[in-house]
């Protein structure tokens, strides 16, 4: 039926299909007017509050003193160093629907400098 009234009336039912699309929910992703940078730099203030420990009581054990240069897999003939993800981060679209984390390319990118260590890590340990 459908393929006999786009004969019929094309204006018709193309106007069918554009009611379905204007129904469409939005994707919900943090914007600011200012632009990516500074929703980045706003999201990375926001977590910074949310994960200081500040709700967490005084008195708790130390923190341990790891660092990357004392994990057993971080090692120098790692393909992921933080030279490597920087030169592939520079390839991410940009203006691209953000994943299920919500998180754009625009977003990370002003960042970089700051998550280039924790990535090639997180990238050796996987």
């Amino acid at each position: 039926m459908f393929c006999q009234s786009i004969e019929h009336n094309f204006s018709k039912a193309t106007s069918k299909i554009k009611q379905l699309k204007r129904r469409r929910q939005p994707q919900h992703t943090f914007q600011h007017d200012n632009g990516p940078a500074v929703a980045a730099a706003t999201i990375c203030d926001h977590l910074a509050t949310v994960y200081s420990g500040h709700i967490l009581p005084a008195t708790r054990p130390s923190a341990s003193t790891t660092t990357c240069n004392s994990v057993p897999f971080a090692s120098d003939d790692s393909p992921f160093n933080s030279p490597i993800v920087k030169e592939f981060m520079q390839f991410m679209p940009n203006c691209m629907a953000p994943g299920p984390d919500h998180i754009r390319a625009e977003m990370l990118k002003p960042i970089k400098s700051l998550i280039l260590p924790v990535l090639a890590l997180f990238f050796t340990v996987c």
